[in-house]
């Protein structure tokens, strides 16, 4: 108990482990779960109480670029194209996205020591595992086709899932106090990259493939020592036994998917890959749109009226949606992060702890993985984005602050 003890008080952190298992596990098996909700308000309530009682300062430059989003994303609608609103999905998303920023913001407020840190990490990763195994035993609507796509339907946001998951457990590995689980931890990740293979989803195999190679180059060029060497080398000759493995299932046809892309690229033949075509043309189309309304945007949730579908692609829905303005105004945000984080490398070069160093790194490629993810989905009203981000910025805080 000593790992996961801080000044928050074990009520606190109880209640944070519950908020957290239910909006990553429950919330999904019910969409409008009332026990999510009830957790939610007990999560609000403990974790301003925890802020006042500690004194934190609330305008940092992370929860104020947040906020002048959402606030843009409010005025703008003075400015918007009003034939394209619908007043009730409107409220919804606008009721959503607020729930996001002020998770993100009490999160962060809150993320002020490693411990905690540690914590959040610890429940996120063993909830993800649940959510993602889960809809192998419980079947009903939890596949597309031969495609798992976990209770949401939606494949790709499953190998997210999945694929964050694997990134928390890595994070576990590295930490001293919990080297005892450092088995089962590696166990699974193994279990949450074969969900990622089942998902079919592409763009989280090519995150876990740029997060998993970076991790290995890492260890390969700083720390060329016997025992680093020997684990590396054995994780990505597991890999790819079951990556190999995997052309022999019919259920995995992720492969089968790259090849047509492959053979689509090849050929020029526009309908060979529908799924590449259909993106590419949702981005030109939102692009095409952008300039009726540039500043302030069309309004969020509100692609799927224009488009008649979201764009797949972060930067140009938020930049359809939100504007200009918006636009700057939300990867703000990242570049804050890039910067926080680019100063704590700085710092760790003189530091001689190999785990220190290689948690930063996981966080560090973790970035360049969401902006990747980014070019394929559309993240910023999805829980699990806020979740991480929230992480991530804590994080560089809490070592900035350390090492300052």
């Amino acid at each position: 108990m000593k790992f996961f003890k801080n000044e928050h008080g074990y009520f606190f952190m109880f209640i944070l482990g519950l908020y957290l298992f239910s909006t990553i596990v429950i919330s999904n098996l019910d969409k409008g779960s009332l026990i999510t909700k009830i957790l939610g308000v007990l999560f609000c309530i403990v974790s301003i109480y925890s802020v006042l009682k500690n004194k934190k300062p609330f305008l940092k430059k992370e929860i104020v670029a947040v906020w002048l989003f959402f606030l843009w994303c409010s005025i703008g609608l003075a400015f918007g194209t009003f034939k394209y609103i619908d007043v009730l999905h409107l409220f919804s998303k606008y009721i959503t996205l607020f729930q996001l920023l002020l998770m993100f913001t009490l999160l962060l407020l809150n993320i002020d020591s490693d411990q905690l840190f540690y914590y959040i990490v610890f429940v996120v990763a063993c909830s993800t595992l649940i959510a993602s195994v889960l809809p192998f035993f419980i079947n009903h609507g939890s596949y597309i086709n031969h495609r798992i796509a976990g209770f949401s339907g939606n494949a790709n946001g499953y190998g997210r899932v999945a694929l964050f998951g694997m990134i928390a457990f890595v994070i576990l590995i590295c930490t001293k106090r919990l080297r005892t689980f450092k088995i089962i931890f590696i166990s699974a990740i193994f279990v949450l990259f074969y969900c990622i293979l089942r998902s079919g989803s592409r763009q989280c195999l090519l995150g876990s493939v740029l997060f998993f190679g970076s991790l290995y180059l890492y260890f390969f060029f700083n720390y060329l020592r016997k025992k680093f060497l020997t684990v590396s080398l054995i994780s990505i000759l597991l890999i790819i036994v079951m990556v190999v493995g995997a052309f022999f299932v019919k259920e995995m046809n992720i492969f089968d998917r790259f090849r047509r892309v492959a053979e689509w690229s090849l050929s020029g033949d526009i309908v060979g890959e529908q799924s590449v075509t259909g993106r590419v043309y949702l981005i030109q189309s939102a692009l095409n749109k952008f300039p009726d309304n540039p500043i302030a945007g069309i309004g969020i949730g509100h692609a799927t009226d224009v488009l008649g579908i979201v764009t797949h692609n972060n930067y140009t829905e938020v930049l359809l949606t939100t504007g200009l303005v918006g636009f700057v105004l939300y990867y703000s945000v990242y570049f804050i992060l890039f910067a926080k984080l680019s100063f704590l490398k700085r710092k760790l070069k003189k530091n001689k702890s190999v785990n220190e160093k290689t948690i930063f790194f996981v966080v560090w490629i973790t970035f360049f993985v969401f902006l990747l993810l980014e070019l394929f989905s559309v993240s910023y009203m999805e829980k699990n984005h806020w979740l991480w981000m929230a992480l991530m910025i804590g994080y560089s805080n809490q070592k900035n602050k350390q090492y300052a």
